[in-house]
């Protein structure tokens, strides 16, 4: 239980194979930006830490899964949530990973409002400690027995917006109405004529992802590419200048609805902007910024996030789900509904990213990049990952060795992850 992570007060993104049909195609159920906002929101993003009510979005969990079970369920709906009902019937136990959370300084302050659930008289719990969940636990079973309607337009979501309001939230019930999953294709790229990758378009980061992987195709990294101590440095060196050619497109991540994100992709996904970037590559790693600027975006070094999950399932019938679920920071906007057990998103943070002006009904960019591989011979690789502006590069780094050695086994070894750091990167 890890509920620092995601959540019904959050977004997610699938990414589905359909074995039957042979397609895939990505449920869209991010967040979005409320009617109402503050007209000076993003000039709070240099503060550190944007969370609280204002940077709450509009949640789009339940919606995702309703999509999903649409298109693709098996189950009753009603069944779908009885394991976790009969999970909240038991104390939870506060994990290794949710402690480091709760006990790291940034959290004194900020989590004194989650104190209703994780506080025993006014002391965060410890390791090992446990605490009930009842108002969740409640909010299951009225979403189980009436549909997600119950929460974007019955008693949950009226409820939710009558503890959320209070605390400061401008979002309404009309936004919970208002609020849809969008579904689309992947976008898809064949690296080494041998495995195609599908992962989703913006405001995901799937086209980062596919440009990173296309930069270091050419390289042919291969378990040799490790063998000594000097080609150890030349590969890492241009894994880890291919990772900032990426980033510096992160911001171009927009929803298409809104900008002009969907006029980068094809740039993004070309031979000719992959082989301007290894061709910018050389032994020097001390470039400014601007050497890495292929798009002229906007960069912000502020954005960080870290609290996501990902779900990777591979069906008998050969179909796999890739999904990555998100509230965004580590307790998301720490604001919590005590009526519905519901803790928030600060999901407006992530338009941080490049600090450009926000619309009502805007999903915010995302690095989230739930993806499949699939080869020629029909060997799948299904991946995605957590930890906001890490998870295009491990996705990267694990993603690169498949297609290299033509075999989907041991894929993750025991490589590094490169990255700058995060929030709580040296604890976590």
């Amino acid at each position: 239980m890890n509920p620092q992570s995601s959540g019904l007060g959050g977004g997610v993104v699938f990414t589905i194979y359909n074995a039957s049909k042979g397609t895939v195609e990505v449920i869209n159920a991010r967040e979005t930006v409320p009617r109402v906002f503050l007209h000076n929101l993003l000039s709070g993003c240099a503060a550190g830490f944007p969370v609280g009510p204002s940077w709450i979005a509009v949640p789009g969990e339940l919606r995702g899964y309703e999509a999903a079970h649409k298109r693709y369920g098996r189950l009753p709906w009603k069944a779908l949530f009885e394991p976790t009902i009969k999970v909240l019937s038991e104390p939870l136990v506060i994990s290794p990973v949710m402690e480091k959370f709760i006990h790291h300084p940034a959290f004194a302050s900020l989590g004194k409002s989650l104190c209703p659930l994780l506080c025993d008289s006014q002391r965060f719990l410890k390791r090992g400690e446990t605490f009930r969940w009842p108002a969740l636990q409640q909010t299951l079973r009225v979403v189980a027995e009436n549909g997600a309607a119950a929460f974007y337009e019955g008693q949950i979501g009226k409820a939710l917006v009558e503890d959320i309001r209070r605390a400061g939230s401008s979002m309404s019930l009309e936004d919970l109405k208002a609020y849809k999953a969008e579904v689309s294709s992947a976008l898809n790229i064949t690296l080494n004529s041998h495995t195609t990758v599908f992962s989703p378009g913006p405001p995901m980061g799937g086209a980062v992802l596919l440009f990173i992987l296309k930069i270091l195709e050419e390289y042919k990294l291969h378990e040799a590419s490790l063998a000594t101590p000097e080609e150890r440095v030349e590969t890492y060196h241009r894994i880890a200048e291919a990772l900032k050619f990426g980033n510096m497109l992160k911001s171009n991540m927009r929803d298409p609805a809104f900008s002009e994100a969907q006029e980068a992709v094809g740039p993004m996904l070309s031979d000719e902007l992959a082989q301007l970037a290894r061709h910018r590559i050389d032994a020097r790693g001390d470039h400014p910024l601007t050497h890495y600027n292929l798009l002229e975006p906007i960069y912000n070094h502020r954005y960080k996030s870290k609290g996501t999950s990902h779900v990777s399932v591979l069906a008998a019938d050969g179909s796999a789900v890739s999904a990555t679920s998100t509230i965004n920071y580590p307790f998301g906007s720490f604001v919590y509904s005590n009526q519905t057990g519901i803790i928030l998103n600060n999901e407006l943070a992530d338009f941080c990213i490049a600090n450009k002006s926000i619309k009502p009904g805007e999903k915010p960019p995302s690095a989230m990049v739930p993806s499949i591989l699939i080869s020629k011979t029909g060997d799948m690789l299904v991946i995605g990952g957590a930890g906001g502006a890490w998870i295009v590069s491990a996705t990267s780094m694990v993603s690169e060795q498949v297609p290299q050695r033509n075999t989907f086994h041991c894929a993750r070894g025991a490589r590094p992850v490169l990255n700058k750091r995060s929030y709580f990167a040296a604890e976590v």
